[in-house]
């Protein structure tokens, strides 16, 4: 017994090794080294990064400037950065373009060491057009030495005073960006895009520059945006300005929005449905100007025709006809549920046939027109809605009209047609089937 209980122990082991094998999968290898300044001394708390395409890690120096990490193997960009000092790459370099990639295996030690250089500063102070000082503006820093990317940011304290440190020898622009309060995003050198903004030359290790920017008063575009009913639609509203600089603000309960700080240039401006009930994207073409209120930019957008899959709620009409004839008026009572217009869309092919506001009891009110082309045959009547807040998605169901191809009333059923009775009499188990009434949420 013992003998058998020894083999299912070992055999328990050999288990226990299969299953951690797997882990063995992930190769690491070690990096340590040593981080000092420029004389030798140790720098404690600096930051060394290993970055990859996928992600980065990074490791920190202890009092004596020193560091160990484990990791996996693979090629990676090394940055070294401490407070204090200018920012480097492994080797010895300020430029991402020029650092030497590090190549670490799986079991071996690589030994990185790093001497930095004292860091370079850029301050200045951000005003308004009437000189005022900016509080809370943001700061960005661009740097040649990483292909003109933002590289570091700040925001402006008391005063509107801003201070950028761990910059090496290099050349830098600064934009400044002030949102709510009409000021217009301006680059260092009052420009309006990267392009043509002033560089700022940091020559050697340890130099310093000034770089203050005023902010003028930017121009704004106003507007409403509405349904096919004229009802307020909330979504959001962007502009794009010539040199690519964007403004972003949302419709107020009424659909009314106001875009500020633009760049007195041509302007794209688009209303974006960010549930997607009506199309997007749609755009018009605006010259932003100077002097407040002059310039309006009003949208009415149309409803999305959605795949007829995305009907699946059958929910009879709560009164109007089933058996209809193309190129005919008709009146159609239904469910409202969603708390704003209801909007009817005729499949198999998709045609927007009108609107209806919702009425109190939760109903709507559609009178429409079945285009002339319409096919003779079955077709889904479809009808939708959305909450007023736009947070709940959308509520779509149908019913099943038939299109005939012999002449019809112009209201109500025509109780001579056998078709419309038997469809009406389908409908009508249909309505017994789901007469608790399910809503599709998107």
């Amino acid at each position: 017994m013992k003998k058998f209980l020894s083999a299912l122990g070992v055999l328990a082991i050999a288990a226990l090794g299969a299953v951690a094998l797997p882990q063995a999968a992930f190769a690491n290898g070690t990096i340590n080294g040593t981080i000092t300044d420029l004389s030798n001394v140790p720098i404690a708390a600096a930051t060394v990064g290993f970055v990859q395409s996928n992600g980065s890690s990074n490791a920190f120096t202890g009092a004596g400037g020193t560091y160990t990490a484990s990791q996996q193997a693979g090629t990676y960009l090394v940055q070294i950065s401490a407070v204090g000092f200018a920012t480097e790459y492994y080797n010895d370099t300020s430029v991402r373009a020029n650092a030497a990639n590090v190549v670490i295996a799986d079991g071996t030690t690589t030994v990185i060491d790093a001497a930095l250089a004292p860091e370079s500063t850029i301050t200045g102070t951000v005003t308004d057009n009437l000189n005022n000082p900016v509080v809370g503006a943001t700061v960005f820093v661009y740097s040649e030495n990483e292909s003109w990317q933002i590289i570091n940011s700040t925001q402006t304290a008391a005063g509107g005073a801003y201070s950028v440190g761990q910059l090496a020898p290099g050349h830098y622009k600064i934009w400044v960006r002030q949102t709510g309060d009409g000021l217009q995003d301006t680059w260092f050198g009052q420009s309006t895009s990267l392009a043509s903004a002033t560089q700022i030359a940091l020559a050697v290790p340890g130099s310093s520059a000034i770089a203050n920017v005023q902010l003028p008063l930017g121009a704004e575009i106003d507007g409403t945006v509405t349904d096919p009913l004229g009802s307020p639609v909330k979504v959001s509203v962007t502009a794009v300005g010539a040199d690519g600089n964007v403004e972003s603000a949302a419709t107020g309960v009424s659909g009314d929005y106001s875009l500020t700080g633009l760049i007195p240039e041509a302007q794209v401006i688009t209303a974006h449905d960010f549930v997607n009930h009506f199309f997007n994207d749609l755009s018009v073409n605006s010259t932003a100007s100077l002097g407040g209120l002059g310039v309006i930019a009003d949208f009415s957008l149309q409803p999305r025709l959605p795949l007829e899959s995305e009907f699946f709620d059958i929910v009879p009409p709560i009164s109007g006809p089933i058996s209809v004839e193309a190129g005919k008026t008709y009146t159609w009572v239904v469910h409202a549920s969603g708390q704003a217009n209801v909007f009817a869309i005729l499949y198999s092919s998709p045609v927007y046939l009108g609107a209806a506001a919702r009425n109190p009891d939760d109903s709507a009110t559609l009178t429409v027109t079945i285009p002339l082309a319409t096919s003779a045959g079955a077709h889904k009547f479809t009808f939708s809605s959305y909450d007023t807040g736009k947070t709940g998605g959308t509520s779509r169901s149908y019913f099943v009209i038939d299109v005939a191809s012999s002449k019809l009333a112009a209201t109500g059923t025509d109780s001579s047609v056998p078709a419309g009775i038997a469809l009406l009499a389908l409908l009508s188990g249909a309505g017994a089937l789901f007469i608790q009434r399910r809503t599709r949420r998107h």
